[in-house]
């Protein structure tokens, strides 16, 4: 008998994102095909679990189509937060939705004063959210947290007209910032507090000079082998710095070494996790790293994208996709060991899914469909 295992579906609007390759035809990448299950010479073959689905609901109804994209999921304390908006077309989601994953009830928590809810970021025992866009001038960015069920919003981060993570590190709040030119884009404060001061970043023994460019942006922070990272975009250049004595000073090149998958998603990197001293993170193709310089792509078969990762229960999971040649696609689920991909689920439906999350006994899915907006749920044997 088949272990029983419980399946949510969110979905959003169909993205360009969709690849119109069918499942016989490997897209062009670096990642090499792989079979869809592996065994060692002491280990049975793994089970590929086969998802069905059923609806549940529709989170942010009332938006556009595009606006309903389901960029992030994230349990937290028995409930399922969702995100949407598109700071891109200035679409925002105006309130922030959760979904009760006892009773299956829906409900709002909180206004949202941006664009675009990007992300959910555990901060210690916080759920934490970076304000993509501010609605409001661009004097100041946002970041919300979660209090007494509802969002709060701190409106507190100078110079920010987007802010895309918040990581905690040495006892700090740092933030990774969209600036005009001539700003740095990380600011600092101590945990706790809303003064935030800029940080310098250096490149050549010499202050980086950001006057020239136009898209100025810390994307992503990472912690690897103990050592804060940020992720520097400056328009076309895209590297990492290393946080030592009070500043960011360049470490090595990133625009060369992966393959940038420009869809319909906004930010370079697509997700990313860290897990046993090794960096899982997501282009739209998959790759691992020890050291934040040398890359591994993490073979995935034909399945053309890899749109989310999470860590459950110590193990790493990756989500992807592959298209059809009757047009539906078939969603499946990684498992990420020692850099190498094994597939454990997978359920077809007319939308690729490109967020999810888990509880113990429950995979939670967002879509991006014609069908904009509809939730599913099923549970197998």
């Amino acid at each position: 008998m088949r272990n029983r295992t419980r399946i949510i579906i969110l979905t959003g609007t169909c993205l360009c994102l969709l690849a119109c390759f069918a499942c016989q035809t490997h897209p062009e990448s670096n990642t090499p095909p792989i079979t869809e299950t592996t065994e060692s010479e002491n280990e049975q073959p793994l089970y590929v679990q086969s998802l069905e689905v059923n609806e549940i609901g529709v989170p942010y109804e009332k938006l556009s189509p595009k606006a309903r994209v389901p960029w992030d999921l994230c349990l937290y304390q028995d409930y399922l937060y969702v995100g949407a908006g598109d700071y891109d077309a200035n679409l925002s989601p105006k309130v922030f939705q959760r979904y009760h994953t006892e009773n299956g009830t829906w409900e709002s928590c909180g206004k949202v004063y941006d664009e675009q809810i990007h992300r959910f970021i555990e901060i210690g025992d916080q759920l934490c959210v970076p304000g993509t866009d501010p609605l409001g001038d661009w004097s100041k960015g946002n970041y919300y947290i979660l209090q007494q069920d509802a969002f709060s919003l701190y409106r507190v981060i100078p110079n920010a007209i987007h802010t895309f993570d918040i990581v905690e590190y040495d006892g700090k709040l740092f933030v990774g910032n969209g600036v005009s030119a001539g700003k740095y884009p990380v600011e600092v404060s101590e945990v706790g507090s809303d003064s935030f001061t800029q940080v310098i970043f250096y490149k050549n023994d010499h202050a980086l000079d950001t006057r020239a460019f136009t898209e100025i942006r810390v994307y992503d922070f990472f912690i690897c082998n103990d050592t804060l990272y940020a992720f520097l975009t400056l328009d076309a250049e895209r590297s990492v710095y290393r946080y030592e004595n009070g500043a960011f000073v360049y470490d090595n090149l990133w625009t060369y070494k992966l393959v940038w998958v420009r869809d319909e998603i906004h930010v370079p990197i697509w997700a990313k996790v860290s897990h046993n001293n090794t960096v899982y993170l997501t282009t739209g193709l998959l790759y691992a790293t020890n050291d934040l310089n040398t890359f591994t792509a993490i073979d995935v078969g034909n399945t053309q994208r890899i749109t989310d990762i999470l860590v459950y229960d110590d193990v790493v999971y990756a989500l992807g996709y592959c298209k059809l040649d009757t047009g539906i696609y078939e969603n499946r689920i990684f498992r990420l060991s020692e850099q190498q991909a094994v597939l454990v689920a997978s359920f077809q439906n007319q939308a690729p899914a490109i967020s999810f999350a888990r509880d113990e006994s429950t995979w939670y899915f967002g879509l991006s469909a014609p069908a904009a907006g509809c939730m599913i749920s099923a549970s197998i044997e």
